[in-house]
C-alpha cells in the first residue's frame, strides 16, 4: 500500500477482493450440487450508468474499444449493451478508467436476469 492511498479507497479495493473471492467459493460449491445455488457467469457485460463518464458526456472509452460493436449511446440513459452482441470479452472493462470499472461481467443464481441500472 502506498503512503498516499488513502484509506476509503483500501478498504474499497478490500471489499472488491472479497467480493471476488467470495463469488469465486461460492460457485465452486455449487458446481457439485446439481445446479441450487449455482452461480453462472453469462458471457456479457452490464453497465451502472450511474457511475458510468459517458452519462455526462466525458468518456466514450467503451466505444472505442468494443471489437463486437455492441456498446451504443442511448441520448438521455449512457451507453447501452446489446445482449445479442456481446460475447463478454472484457475489452470495453479493461478501457473504463474507474476503478471499480463500471462495466463488469454478469454472473448470479442459474436462471436469473441481470440487474440493469440506469436503464
Amino acid at each position: 500500500m502506498s503512503v498516499n492511498q488513502g484509506r476509503k479507497e483500501f478498504l474499497t479495493r478490500g471489499m472488491i477482493a472479497f467480493g471476488r473471492d467470495l463469488l469465486r467459493s461460492v460457485r465452486s460449491e455449487g458446481a457439485g450440487d446439481g445446479g441450487r445455488g449455482e452461480i453462472v457467469c453469462q458471457g456479457r457485460m452490464v453497465l451502472d450508468n450511474a457511475r458510468c463518464l459517458a452519462q455526462r458526456g466525458g468518456c466514450f472509452a467503451c466505444l472505442d474499444i468494443c471489437p463486437r460493436e455492441a456498446l451504443w449511446i442511448r441520448p438521455g440513459v449512457g451507453i447501452h449493451v446489446a445482449e445479442e452482441k456481446c460475447d463478454g470479452c472484457g475489452e470495453c472493462r479493461d478501457a473504463c478508467p474507474l476503478d471499480p470499472p463500471a462495466l463488469r461481467e454478469y454472473c448470479a443464481p442459474a436462471g436469473t436476469q441481470p440487474e440493469v441500472k440506469g436503464d
